[in-house]
C-alpha cells in the first residue's frame, strides 16, 4: 500500500513532466515548421537562381560576340576565375597583388634572362587547346559593356618590365621582406600589363646557401 508521502513524489512528478512534454512537444512542433520554411524556400529560391545564372551566362555570351564585331581591338573576355584581379583597385589601392620569390645559387647572366623572355613572348607557343600561352603578359585590362576583356598594349616593351636593383649592395632577408611588402601595395599604371621582373644581384640569405641570385 502506497504511503501518502510516496503519492505525493508522484504526484509531484507527474506535475513536473506535464510542462516538460508539452516543451518538447512545442519545440518537435517549432523544428518542423522551420524545416517546411526552409524547405519552401529553396524550393520558391532554386527557380530564381536557374534563371540568374541563366540571364547572366546569355548576357556574358552575347557581349562576348558582339566585342568581336564592334571592338576587334579587344582580346579574349576575363575568365570567372580572373575577375577578382579585374575589378580589384589595380591602378589606386590593389588588394590582389601576387609576390613570388625566387632564389638561385650562384651567378645568372641578366641578358640571357632578357633574350629568354623576349624570345617567350615574342613567339608564344598554344596550348592543347590551341590557345596562345602567356598572351596577358603583353596586355591590360579594359572594361566594355559592363565586363572586362584583355587588350593588347601597342606599345609593349620588355625592359618597362625588368628591373635589376643596385648591385653595389648585399640584400638581406629582411631586405627581401621589404621588397616583397611593398610590391604587395603598389598600384599599376594604366594601360599597361600587370607584372614585373625584379632582380636583386647579390642576395645574402640567412641559411647554407652561401650567395645567389633573387627573382621577385
Amino acid at each position: 500500500m502506497n504511503s501518502p508521502k510516496s503519492k505525493t513524489i508522484k504526484l509531484a512528478k507527474k506535475t513536473l513532466e506535464t510542462p516538460r512534454k508539452r516543451l518538447l512537444s512545442s519545440f518537435q512542433t517549432l523544428d518542423y515548421f522551420y524545416q517546411v520554411l526552409i524547405f519552401t524556400f529553396i524550393l520558391t529560391l532554386s527557380p530564381l537562381i536557374l534563371l540568374l545564372s541563366f540571364f547572366s551566362y546569355t548576357l556574358r555570351y552575347v557581349v562576348k560576340h558582339l566585342a568581336k564585331v564592334y571592338r576587334k581591338d579587344l582580346g579574349h573576355m576575363v575568365s570567372a576565375q580572373s575577375i577578382l584581379h579585374a575589378v580589384d583597385s589595380i591602378n589606386s589601392t590593389p588588394k590582389c597583388n601576387l609576390v613570388a620569390v625566387f632564389v638561385t645559387e650562384g651567378s645568372i647572366d641578366i641578358e640571357n634572362v632578357r633574350y629568354t623572355l623576349e624570345d617567350r613572348l615574342t613567339n608564344l607557343p598554344k596550348d592543347s587547346k590551341g590557345n596562345t600561352r602567356y598572351r596577358e603578359s603583353k596586355q591590360y585590362l579594359v572594361q566594355w559593356a559592363g565586363y572586362y576583356f584583355w587588350k593588347t598594349d601597342p606599345h609593349f616593351k620588355l625592359n618597362d618590365h625588368i628591373t635589376v636593383l643596385s648591385e653595389d649592395k648585399e640584400y638581406t632577408e629582411e631586405d627581401v621582406k621589404d621588397i616583397a611588402r611593398i610590391n604587395l601595395e603598389r598600384s599599376w599604371p594604366t594601360q599597361k600589363p600587370m607584372w614585373e621582373l625584379l632582380l636583386v644581384p647579390y642576395y645574402k640569405p640567412s641559411y647554407s646557401l652561401t650567395s645567389g641570385k633573387l627573382f621577385v
